[in-house]
């Protein structure tokens, strides 16, 4: 494990690398099928080579189970906001890591899995897509050796540097770097980047580098279910309503999806005209944002 030290205005903080590559991984490789990709959590006590995974025991005493799954999400989300890619949740079967399998789209567990075991000389490991890698493919590991500390990340701003030890190895910015890794980005050397290739201080946004790295794989983010744009009321996306839709007991669906924060989505309904006023289930204008 190589270890240096420098002043920053963090304190003192050592250099650690974040992982060690013992087996063959090539980055750059975009993930197929990138709009429906799926993160799940493992139980503890579920197989990891010869151990066994640990996440919850070690995370649920950094912060509540809810707030480091959270954080984990946003790590994602932070890289998806700039790109074409979409991750939502999905249950785990609690299957040994690496279990045969789907690549992509098993229904036993996301193509991101999580989990940490104990290992030597890094703070956590991860695994690209590559199809020599099966279910390792999408693996976050981090080690159970390790001591973590949570810190909100709120609106994406800094922890107060006094909270900061020098031993501190802070959640989000390590989340950041290694949900990276498992998209397909490589390590660098750019010390400013979340992608640094040693954990030097905490890092809760993404560089410009980072971004055209992320961008290079899945693209600018883009909606497919929007191709005309419809955020004014007077250019409403028209639901097409079935002749034999019953609005007493059938619910009209549509997909869709915002770019960002300020993006709005409004959809507009036409009834039926073979129903009279009473029976058309009128609805006023829906909008989301």
């Amino acid at each position: 494990m190589h270890r240096t030290t420098k002043k920053n205005r963090y304190s003192q903080i050592k250099l650690e690398s974040l992982e060690q590559r013992r087996l063959l991984t090539t980055f750059g490789e975009a993930w197929p099928n990138e709009r429906e990709l799926t993160i799940s959590f493992p139980a503890d006590g579920v197989a990891i080579g010869h151990g066994e995974n640990e996440i919850d025991s070690l995370l649920d005493q950094v912060a509540a189970r809810q707030d480091w799954q959270e954080l984990l999400l946003r790590a994602y989300q932070t890289w998806s906001i700039h790109s074409g890619f979409n991750v939502g949740l999905r249950n785990d079967f609690d299957l040994r890591f690496g279990t045969p399998g789907l690549t992509v789209g098993d229904p036993r567990f996301g193509e991101f899995r999580i989990g940490a075991f104990p290992q030597s000389g890094l703070v956590a490991s991860s695994i690209p897509f590559q199809a020599m890698a099966g279910t390792h493919s999408g693996d976050l590991l981090l080690n159970s050796n390790q001591t973590f500390t949570y810190h909100d990340w709120q609106d994406g701003i800094a922890p107060d540097p006094a909270t900061i030890e020098p031993n501190d190895r802070d959640l989000f910015s390590l989340f950041l770097h290694e949900t990276g890794n498992t998209l397909g980005v490589p390590d660098n050397d750019m010390t400013w980047s979340v992608m640094f290739g040693q954990y030097t201080a905490p890092k809760g946004s993404l560089a410009q580098e980072d971004v055209a790295a992320i961008q290079a794989l899945y693209g600018h983010r883009v909606d497919p279910y929007e191709l005309v744009d419809n955020g004014q009321v007077q250019v409403a996306t028209l639901l097409e309503t079935p002749g034999d839709f019953d609005p007493a007991s059938q619910v009209l669906r549509t997909r869709g999806s915002l770019n960002d924060g300020q993006d709005i989505d409004v959809y507009k309904l036409s009834p039926s005209p073979t129903r009279t006023k009473s029976q058309s289930g009128f609805a006023p204008l829906a909008s989301a944002s």
